[in-house]
């Protein structure tokens, strides 16, 4: 049974969040920048400010510096945050000095993505528009159109998949990271009413399944290679938000806009645990090893669950691809 050890309170909303590669720190995206908390205690560790650069002065959400995403590098040395004023930040977190920033969005930057040391992706819902940097240069090595609106973004470990979903179309897209040529349509259903908002989608860790949330609270689950629906998971009354998987593939939480997030098992497809009261969670994280799981709230905290051991866990669907 999940139990919450603790409540990370800050000022204003907070978007994404992540476990730093060894776990012992939590990173967020809020309205000035972004934090890192210990885990351990929920002290803050570090904060982060954006800059507004047009006045010289350290502004809040309506001065848009407010950060969408968060992301920590695979060595753990730089974090990045996706931001509303279109650009992306990055911080070298070993010397602690202003962000590197990387410009080229022609709107809000909803997503970004570590998968190497020096390779970030980054996802404007607006521009409609993926953009691949070299984090030690700044430099944009590549930017390729992607199709839909105001959904996710999510990009295999290997780097050479991206997922991104339409919201109002109901589809999702894989395209090849290299020239940005669409591989295939994962999926397409009757519209919901002209909804807006945001589908989640994620990868499994070792890319071989891609997860997608529907607009009536299924997930689907796919193969990538193929683009076959293996499972269809089904329990939630609204929208998902948000999507992830535990590390060893073998669970998933999901946020929804029914205001409650949920632990899944996918070898029985079944609900593990239910968190009631979660009206403004907005995106779920496991940590590395897999046995915590982070809430991130619009209403400004973020809380740390302890999931139980992974030893516990039954094999579930991506451990029978490896």
């Amino acid at each position: 049974m999940p139990k919450l050890l603790r409540t990370i309170r800050t000022s204003g909303k907070v978007g994404s969040v992540a476990f730093n590669p060894k776990g012992d720190f939590i990173g967020a995206a809020c309205e000035d920048g972004a934090k890192i908390w210990e885990t351990k205690t929920g002290s803050l560790y570090q904060s982060l400010p954006l800059l507004n650069e047009n006045t010289g002065l350290f502004r809040r959400f309506f001065a848009k510096t407010r950060a969408f995403s968060v992301s920590f590098s695979p060595d753990g040395d730089k974090l990045a945050t996706g931001n509303y004023d279109h650009n992306v930040a990055v911080w070298n977190l070993r010397d602690k000095m202003a962000p590197m920033i990387f410009k080229g969005h022609r709107d809000c930057v909803t997503k970004v993505q570590f998968v190497a040391a020096d390779c970030l992706f980054s996802y404007g819902n607006r521009d409609k528009s993926v953009r691949i940097w070299d984090t030690s240069t700044g430099i944009c090595r590549n930017n390729f159109p992607v199709t839909g609106w105001g959904a996710g973004m999510a990009v295999s470990s290997d780097g050479k998949t991206i997922a991104v979903g339409d919201c109002i179309e109901n589809i999702f897209t894989l395209y090849d990271a290299a020239d940005g040529r669409p591989i295939r349509t994962l999926s397409k259903s009757q519209r919901m009413g002209g909804l807006k908002g945001s589908c989640g989608v994620a990868f499994s860790p070792n890319g071989s399944i891609v997860i997608t949330g529907m607009w009536d609270g299924t997930m689907k689950l796919w193969e990538t290679e193929t683009g076959t629906c293996l499972q269809t998971l089904a329990g939630h009354k609204s929208g998902l938000c948000h999507l992830a998987f535990s590390p060893d593939g073998r669970h998933i939480l999901t946020a929804s806009l029914d205001g409650t997030v949920r632990l899944w098992n996918c070898d029985s497809s079944s609900e593990v645990h239910r968190f009631n009261g979660q009206d403004f969670a907005c995106a779920v994280c496991f940590s590395p090893c897999g046995n915590l799981g982070a809430i991130s709230n619009l209403k400004g905290y973020i809380q740390v669950w302890d999931l139980g051991s992974p030893k516990n866990v039954r094999p579930g669907i991506n451990a029978k691809k490896r």
